[in-house]
C-alpha cells in the first residue's frame, strides 16, 4: 500500500497516485494507494479540475506492508511503522529512518522541491509515457510544494520538470498556481482546529517533542482575524498530543514572509533562541522565511542541541 504522511498535502497525494500508476504500468510492484485524511481544499480543487477520483481511506488495521512517499519520519506516519513491512521509499526530506531488509528495495531520496519531481524522474528512467492527467497531478504537486518556485527548496530540475509537465498536461503553470493558491487560502467553513492541522508535522528536536503547523495563503489577514481561536486550538492540541512545544506559521505566498504564532512562554523563549527576532503580541515576523523543510526545521535542529 502506497501512503503519504499524516495531513496529506497535494505533493504527497499526487506523488502517491502517480507512483501507483507507474508501478501498474511497469508491473514491477503490485500496489494500491490509500489516503489517511480528507484532502485539503487545494487538493480537492485539483481533483475536480482534472476530474480525478480520490483514493479510498486508509485502514491501518488492514495494512501489512507499505511504500512510503513524501515522508520517512515515524512521527509523521499515519500508521505504526513498527507493525508493518516497509517495502520502499520515495522522499525529498531529511532522512530519519532505519530499514533493514533481507532483499533490496526501491529507496529514492533526492534534494528536490517536491516528491512529485522525483516520481516524474522515475517515469523517465523507466521510459514510461506520462498521460495527461498524471502529468497534471505531478505538476500540481510541484507547484504546491515549491509555492510556484518561490520556495528556497526549489531547484532548476523542479522548474524544468514543471515546464515539461505543463506541456504534456496542457495546463498553464501560472493559471493553475493562482487557482490552487486561491483554494488553499479559502477559510470559508473552516474551524481553527482544522486550520492548524491543514499542514502539520511533528518532530523531535533533541528531546523536545515539537509540532509545527503551516498555513500558506495569499491573504494572511483572513487567517490573522482568527488569531484568538487559532491560539486556543494550538493550546488544546499541544495538550492532546503531549507536546513540549507547538508553533504555527502563517505564510504569505505573495510576499514570501511568515508570521509565527507563539502560544505560551515556552514557545516565545525557544523562538527567540532559534530566530532571534522581536516578539510582538505573541507573534514573530520572519522575513523571507516560507519553508518549514528548508528554513524552519533546520534552524530548530541547529539551535536546540
Amino acid at each position: 500500500t502506497i501512503i503519504g504522511h499524516k495531513n496529506q498535502d497535494s505533493d504527497a497525494t499526487f506523488a502517491c497516485m502517480a507512483l501507483n500508476n507507474l508501478f501498474n504500468k511497469t508491473g514491477s510492484l503490485k500496489t494500491q494507494v490509500k489516503i489517511s485524511d480528507n484532502p485539503n481544499k487545494e487538493t480537492r480543487f485539483v481533483f475536480n479540475k482534472l476530474k480525478i477520483q480520490k483514493p479510498s481511506r486508509l485502514n491501518p488495521e488492514k495494512i501489512k506492508s507499505v511504500f512510503l512517499v513524501d515522508f520517512n519520519e515515524s512521527g509523521q506516519s499515519p500508521i505504526d511503522l513498527d507493525k508493518v513491512e516497509i517495502e520502499g521509499l520515495v522522499d525529498h526530506h531529511k532522512l530519519d529512518i532505519k530499514i533493514q531488509k533481507d532483499y533490496p528495495i526501491i529507496f529514492r531520496v533526492e534534494p528536490l522541491g517536491s516528491s512529485s519531481s522525483i516520481v516524474y524522474k522515475m517515469y523517465k528512467d523507466e521510459k514510461i509515457k506520462i498521460d495527461k492527467k498524471t502529468a497534471g497531478m505531478l505538476l500540481a504537486g510541484i507547484i504546491s510544494d515549491t509555492l510556484k518556485f518561490s520556495s528556497p527548496t526549489t531547484t532548476k530540475q523542479d522548474q524544468k520538470i514543471a515546464k515539461e509537465l505543463s506541456r504534456i498536461s496542457a495546463l498553464n503553470i501560472s493559471d493553475l498556481a493562482k487557482n490552487m493558491f486561491k483554494a488553499k487560502s479559502d477559510l470559508t467553513g473552516t474551524s481553527a482546529k482544522e486550520i492548524i492541522r491543514t499542514d502539520y508535522k511533528e518532530f523531535d528536536f533533541s528531546g523536545y517533542k515539537t509540532g509545527i503547523g503551516v498555513f500558506e495563503t495569499v491573504d494572511p489577514k483572513k487567517a490573522l482575524q482568527m488569531e484568538d481561536q487559532i491560539k486556543q486550538a494550538l493550546k488544546e492540541y499541544k495538550k492532546k498530543q503531549n507536546l513540549d512545544l507547538i508553533f504555527f506559521a502563517i505564510v504569505d505566498i505573495i510576499k514570501n514572509n511568515s508570521e509565527i504564532i507563539l502560544v505560551e512562554e515556552a514557545e516565545e523563549k525557544v523562538a527567540k533562541k532559534v530566530f532571534g527576532k522581536p516578539i510582538q503580541n505573541q507573534k514573530m515576523f520572519l522575513k523571507g522565511i516560507v519553508s518549514r523543510k528548508k528554513q524552519i526545521v533546520p534552524e530548530f535542529m541547529k539551535k536546540l542541541k
